[in-house]
């Protein structure tokens, strides 16, 4: 599948489903046996033209995690690891909004309810499974608070 046409029709197939960063949409015309050159040109061919964009990518990625419970910590290493650039996902990505609180407050509510943690290790698988989910320390205690033994 080297032909340059060939390969953007395919591209574009892949588009119609969903978004993707330029860096996925490469690997996965060289997996689809793209040339990397022929994918590479492509990819900078609907970059150019709007069809495709890291930041709407980013964007997109963004509301999905977050509607999936997932926190802004690993929000922003999936969007790394998806080859978007840092400045682009700074620019969508503030964890210091306080939207992220909010979020949590909801990941709480509908992991345990109004079940309060009767002891230490308890409190602390809590806050380990949040942290998994990508929030910081900082917004985990926000929401927890600190574990008090005296009740």
């Amino acid at each position: 599948m080297n032909n340059a046409a060939r390969v953007r029709v395919q591209a574009l197939k892949f588009l119609s489903r969903r978004e993707y960063s330029t860096r996925q949409m490469v690997d996965k015309l060289v997996g689809k046996g793209a040339d990397q050159e022929v994918a590479q040109s492509v990819v900078a061919e609907l970059t150019d033209a709007g069809i495709m964009s890291d930041e709407r990518f980013a964007q997109a990625w963004l509301r999905v995690r977050t509607r999936q419970g997932y926190g802004p910590q690993k929000i922003e290493y999936e969007l790394k690891r998806s080859g978007v650039a840092e400045h682009i996902v700074h620019a969508c990505l503030n964890a210091n909004d306080p939207i992220w609180i909010q979020q949590l407050n909801e990941v709480v509510e509908r992991k345990y309810g109004n079940q309060v943690a009767d002891s230490f290790k308890e409190w602390a698988r809590r806050a380990n499974q949040l942290r998994n989910r990508g929030f910081t320390a900082t917004q985990i205690e926000r929401v927890l608070g600190r574990y008090n033994s005296a009740g």
